[in-house]
């Protein structure tokens, strides 16, 4: 098996510190130990600027890190380059999710991000899932991935907002994702 794992946030804005919480939610026991390694998070800072990189280092079930910021960051990246395999799961809003599938660092943190969003279904969610199927500038991958993710949610006017996304688009993966969406419906 690989770790499962949950990560939490919270931020003490009068300290200026945030902290990480990360726990292993597999099963574990004394003939499944809990993995023992270094998760790394990426942080994306509200407003712009440098992200700030840390790490949730696990030597049994949970990790746990401080990071002092001057504000709580707009997003948080769990492994962006996909260095530890396993399930992350990262809790935050919308608006985070949506700057992850926006700023992300990496194609994956963002289609990580647009996976998550696809889960919500909230109307920020489909506004910005919409708008990266829209986005002609976006990688044809990501694209395709909140294509996909609009099917999933399955309202009616999305299904609507899907076929008129395939007179727009030219790449290939983005139209085979949105007739995908239309033949599930």
């Amino acid at each position: 098996g690989v770790p499962r794992i949950e990560v939490t946030s919270a931020f003490d804005a009068s300290a200026g510190v945030l902290t990480l919480r990360a726990v292993q939610t597999q099963p574990i026991n004394p003939d499944n130990p809990a993995f023992e390694f270094a998760l790394p998070v990426l942080l994306l800072p509200a407003g712009g600027g440098e992200p700030v990189r840390t790490e949730l280092a696990f030597n049994g079930r949970e990790a746990e890190a401080r990071v002092p910021l001057t504000a709580a960051p707009a997003a948080i990246v769990a492994d962006p380059d996909l260095t530890v395999l396993a399930d992350v799961r990262v809790q935050q809003d919308t608006a985070a999710w949506a700057t992850q599938a926006r700023l992300g660092p990496t194609l994956a943190s963002r289609v990580r991000a647009v996976r998550a969003l696809g889960g919500l279904s909230d109307r920020a969610a489909v506004s910005t899932l919409a708008a990266i199927a829209r986005d002609a500038a976006a990688h044809p991958a990501l694209r395709a991935e909140a294509t996909s993710a609009l099917g999933r949610v399955g309202e009616g006017a999305l299904l609507v907002e899907l076929t008129r996304m395939n007179n727009l688009p030219q790449e290939w993966r983005v139209r085979e994702a949105a007739f995908n969406a239309l033949a599930a419906a």
